[in-house]
């Protein structure tokens, strides 16, 4: 069970990451950062733009994984819980 719990711990991390990338992201627009609404982004801007979307993007492909893990490995040891898994005999 320990490793189910280790996939879950993960991801709440990650899913913590997926928001402040979303969130670091969208702050220029939420916040009212000067030049935000104007056709030429400022430096600021740009820099919380891409660090948002890098950060975003990761959190989600990590989450993503892990949560494929923790489906693998929780069908995987469903037989020894006493729910026969998908190649039991």
């Amino acid at each position: 069970m320990s490793g189910v719990r280790a996939h879950l711990q993960l991801a709440v991390l990650l899913a913590i990451g997926l928001a402040a990338g979303i969130w670091t992201f969208v702050a220029p627009w939420a916040l009212g950062y000067p030049g935000a609404g104007a056709v030429a982004w400022t430096r600021p801007i740009w820099s919380n733009v891409i660090v948002g979307a890098v950060v975003a993007v990761t959190s989600a492909a990590a989450l993503v994984t892990v949560l494929a893990l923790m489906a693998h490995t929780g069908r995987r040891r469903g037989g020894a819980e006493g729910h026969p898994g998908p190649d039991a005999t």
